[in-house]
């Protein structure tokens, strides 16, 4: 007689044998066990999710809507699907999960927009290349750079930054631009989309420093409106002609950009300079309503004279300048307007005398001056003079300037672009020259000062552009509606 043991297993039993199993897998090879580790049990539960264990128990979040660009032979071979299986079958196998709801709507929708351009499909489908594009047009339109020449600017960029010249994507594309022009492609745009894509070819990518900047306060609508409504009110009480406005700028020696592109990836991003990044010195600048320019008024900083008699000599005959340096700025046209003192910011004083240089020559015309709230443009000295120039100051309020003052909206941004291109340009030459790298005399940067001023063409805007910050929905802010009261009131009087 023949007994078979017969034995009968309970659930737990078949989930302890499993795992027996699996550790003797493991045993004999390691690359089963790997490939079996993704496999899901009811009795063993789900498997434990790859990676590092998270800390707080969460995972990041996957995307709810992935964006798929789809090349012209793919939209081919989905039609030919919906001809043959139909639509829920195309959803099923192209898109799945998507097949119900919002999404299965936004599908379909897609579909007839494909179906609208089916013969333009068809007609670029069938070449090879056509069928490899996702976007497609005419031949004879696209203006490309050839190899080479990418090759030379990526060159250029390298070859800059190795030097540390910083190199912004302003500079990328003006120098495509002259080199697209000189090999005659005239039609070459050099847009952003190129940028990036010429930045993803030769590993580049803009690098940066964090930025600050001025916070508003929350009621700055308000404020403004109500200023703007005192321009309105001081301008046609006095009857004056012209509004002016005059804000004080730091300039700096060397303009060392936040950003410059360098090779991807990069630990230390290292910029050129000569030593004197924080050399600055300041700028008064004044500009009127109706587009007139003042001279820039330069303070330098400069170490006193170490005797009493030295110091008085140099502030009555020399504007603060010791003998050397103030016959090194003999030939700056504006010398007139350079003073010099030991913290290179103005003054009570210097602003006594800048008010004599600009306005000092005509005492009969009224004029309106909007300063910020700086306590130097507010002494008693300051304003008396202002009362014997026949000159009525109104105070910008404090935190508003980014939106009050003309200086802010529409000068200063262009005013230290041009000037940090003439530094840049500066750079460019002496790394081109393979000179050695010094800082710039006080007479080269007060003459490329008195070169951006004078180049700057926006003094009028700035009393005339609308800040989005005030008024959103309205192409005339307030401010620019009381300067043009001002020139309406001063073309009625010319045509009488």
């Amino acid at each position: 007689m023949e007994f078979r043991l017969v034995w009968v297993l309970s659930k737990d039993h078949v989930s302890l044998a499993r795992k027996v199993h699996l550790s003797h897998q493991k045993k004999v090879s390691s690359h089963k066990i790997m490939m079996m580790t993704d496999v899901t049990d009811e009795t063993l539960g789900t498997t434990q999710p790859r990676g590092r264990t998270s800390v707080r128990g969460t995972h990041r979040a996957k995307p709810k809507y992935v964006r798929r660009a789809y090349s012209y032979g793919a939209k081919q071979a989905i039609f030919r699907e919906l001809e043959t299986h139909g639509l829920d079958k195309v959803i099923k196998t192209h898109w799945s999960g998507h097949t119900t709801g919002k999404q299965r709507r936004e599908i379909c929708k897609l579909l007839y927009k494909w179906k609208a351009k089916r013969a333009k499909i068809d007609a670029v489908a069938a070449t090879e290349d056509g069928r490899n594009a996702r976007k497609a047009r005419p031949s004879g339109l696209g203006c490309v750079l050839s190899q080479e020449m990418e090759d030379d600017i990526g060159l250029w960029v390298r070859s800059l930054r190795e030097e540390g010249v910083p190199v912004s994507q302003q500079m990328i594309m003006l120098k495509v631009l002259f080199v697209s022009n000189e090999e005659g492609l005239a039609g070459f745009a050099a847009s952003y989309d190129w940028l990036d894509c010429f930045k993803r070819r030769h590993g580049l990518s803009l690098r940066a420093r964090g930025t600050h900047g001025q916070q508003a306060p929350e009621n700055i609508r308000e404020i403004a409106e109500k200023f703007a409504g005192s321009v309105i009110e001081v301008a046609t009480r006095l009857d004056v002609q012209e509004i002016w406005n005059a804000d004080e700028t730091a300039v700096f020696f060397e303009f060392l950009p936040r950003k410059t592109v360098d090779e991807r990836g990069t630990r230390t991003v290292w910029v050129r300079c000569a030593g004197a990044e924080k050399r600055r010195f300041s700028v008064l600048l004044l500009g009127s309503s109706a587009g007139r320019k003042k001279d820039p008024f330069i303070v330098m900083k400069e170490v006193p004279s170490r005797t009493p008699e030295g110091r008085a000599e140099n502030e009555q005959s020399r504007h603060g300048f010791g003998p050397r340096v103030w016959q090194e700025l003999a030939d700056l046209d504006i010398r007139d307007k350079v003073f010099a003192n030991k913290t290179g910011w103005l003054t009570g004083p210097l602003i006594v005398q800048w008010l004599d240089i600009m306005f000092g020559d005509d005492f009969t015309t009224k004029k309106l001056l909007l300063l910020d709230e700086f306590s130097g443009h507010w002494t008693d000295d300051v304003l008396k003079k202002c009362e014997a120039l026949n000159i009525t100051l109104l105070r910008i309020p404090a935190g508003c300037t980014s939106v009050c003052q003309p200086a802010d909206v529409a000068w200063n941004r262009p005013f230290k672009a041009q000037l940090r291109k003439l530094w840049v340009d500066r750079l460019i030459r002496i790394v081109a020259n393979n000179e050695q790298l010094t800082p710039p005399a006080r007479i080269e940067v007060c003459k490329w000062v008195q070169m951006a001023w004078g180049s700057l063409e926006t003094i009028k805007n700035g009393f005339r552009i609308s800040t989005s910050e005030v008024n959103t929905d309205r192409q005339v802010g307030e401010l620019a509606r009381a300067v043009g009261m001002v020139e309406l009131r001063e073309e009625s009087s010319t045509e009488d």
